[in-house]
């Protein structure tokens, strides 16, 4: 199995130069291997979920928020009560 280099082709992941054997056709390789075809989809999984948490919503307040995890609803321990509070207020009537 003869290696042939790819004139100035760099992996996406490590920045090495890219090899893959000769005579072997289809799309050139963007990675080097395995691993950084991984490191670099679970990078960029990341990056989109952290994308997901900044600007936010509050459902109390309507001030915006950049949250830890996705799914949270409010910008405070105190909006989050504040929410709890109404919402016996207007249950026990």
């Amino acid at each position: 199995m003869v290696q042939r280099s790819l004139e100035g082709r760099t992996c996406g992941g490590c920045a090495s130069p890219i090899t893959r054997e000769a005579g072997k056709r289809g799309p050139l390789p963007v990675y080097c291997g395995r691993a950084c075809r991984w490191k670099a989809g679970n990078r960029r999984d990341a990056e989109q979920r952290a994308r997901r948490r900044v600007g936010l919503v509050c459902e109390t307040c309507g001030g915006t928020f950049n949250a830890g995890k996705w799914k949270r609803r409010f910008c405070s321990t105190r909006c989050c009560r504040r929410k709890a509070d109404r919402a016996d207020a207007t249950s026990t009537g």
